[in-house]
């Protein structure tokens, strides 16, 4: 069973709320297992114009803080 990353499975619902729960979970439990360091201070799911799923991440990282945002094509 693959165990680094998201759950292939979520992708069947894309934009749905119930996909951004799953995701923004997903997201948090791969962080905290993989990345101790950091903090999740927020996640914002939304979708662009392109109909493109657009990730906000906010982290905190022991030093002070790191923003960031991508998108899943």
């Amino acid at each position: 069973m693959r165990d680094f990353g998201i759950d292939p499975n979520i992708i069947d619902n894309l934009n749905t709320e119930s996909f951004k729960q799953r995701l923004k979970n997903d997201i948090i439990t791969q962080i905290e297992k993989y990345e101790p360091r950091a903090k999740v201070n927020s996640i914002n799911i939304s979708i662009d114009t392109d109909g493109l799923t657009v990730i906000k991440l906010k982290l905190r990282i022991l030093e002070g803080s790191y923003e960031t945002a991508f998108k899943l094509q």
